[in-house]
């Protein structure tokens, strides 16, 4: 599971606030289990088991799929379908931390939709224009060259971003040689 970083803004954020008290906690719970670029499958039977494991005898799928459209609503969420199977997108999510994403990339159509950089997108593997699914079916048209993300040049290749620095930094401030404290024997 991903780590998030909560920040105090969504306490006052007016697309937050759109939803009613069950779609927002749905949204703080959807948080939890979307990927490092903020996507997921957005089947409400997946969606329930995963955002209400302890629930699923008082959530139901209409209740899920009642709070993905008010999500959606709010500005929070985009969702897309990849060969013909939904998924989708926290929005504004930020800069992700991993390398790729476990679930496919939107389509480009889903992405020219919302403004720059409200959707996060890997960069292409081989600096083509296009990204081809499993089956061979390209998921992002050769004709989107605007949809390019050139990586963070604070990010690793192995995902890491301000995370290894950070280690580093950590790593250097540990006492050497013995753990226990030269000057008092202790």
């Amino acid at each position: 599971m991903a780590r998030r970083w909560l920040r105090d803004t969504i306490l006052t954020s007016e697309s937050v606030d759109k939803l009613e008290p069950p779609a927002e906690v749905f949204y703080r719970r959807l948080m939890s289990v979307v990927d490092d670029y903020g996507r997921y499958d957005a089947r409400p039977a997946i969606l329930r088991a995963a955002c209400y494991p302890l629930r699923l005898d008082k959530i139901r799928e209409t209740d899920i799929s009642r709070s993905l459209a008010a999500c959606q609503s709010a500005g929070l969420i985009a969702l897309y379908e990849v060969e013909s199977k939904p998924y989708l997108v926290l929005l504004k999510l930020g800069e992700p931390r991993a390398v790729s994403s476990k679930f496919p990339r939107p389509p480009a159509t889903c992405i020219a939709k919302y403004p720059e950089g409200s959707i996060p997108v890997e960069p292409f593997p081989d600096g083509g224009d296009s990204v081809s699914s499993a089956n061979g079916r390209e998921q992002v048209r050769a004709d989107a060259p605007a949809l390019r993300i050139t990586p963070s040049p604070h990010a690793s290749r192995r995902g890491g971003g301000r995370g290894n620095a950070w280690a580093e930094k950590m790593k250097d401030l540990r006492p050497k040689g013995n753990s226990h404290d030269t000057a008092t024997g202790n």
